[in-house]
């Protein structure tokens, strides 16, 4: 998956600067929280997309990665085997695409996940 850890500490050497653009922010805490999940380090996954998620003020360029963010939140709580957090990030990703495109693959893949961890819950 890529050398995560220096991706992500070469992002938080740069952040510091005055030239960094500071609307790259959840764009790159995104692609690094993606690489962290894709090597298993969930835990890094999930604090990466917090800091997406959990912003106060968001940038014009982010906003559309919002409810994806949400949606990879509950992958990586799912990856980790916190059930309850994981079906919280995908319903928190739906209600925020409620009124989007029903057919849209990433919608249908949070609803059978919700579904899923509502049954893997009821056990």
């Amino acid at each position: 998956a890529g050398d995560c850890s220096g991706a992500a500490a070469l992002f938080e050497t740069a952040s510091k600067s005055k030239e960094f653009p500071t609307s790259s922010y959840d764009h790159l805490n995104f692609v690094i929280a993606r690489c962290q999940a894709a090597s298993g380090d969930f835990e890094a996954a999930i604090a990466s997309l917090k800091k997406i998620v959990d912003r106060e003020l968001y940038y014009a360029e982010a906003a559309p990665m919002i409810p994806v963010a949400w949606f990879y939140l509950g992958e990586a709580y799912e990856g980790k085997g916190d059930v309850t957090r994981a079906a919280s990030g995908y319903e928190r990703f739906l209600e925020l695409w409620k009124h989007g495109d029903a057919d849209l693959p990433l919608r249908k893949e949070a609803r059978i996940r919700v579904d899923h961890l509502a049954g893997a819950r009821s056990m």
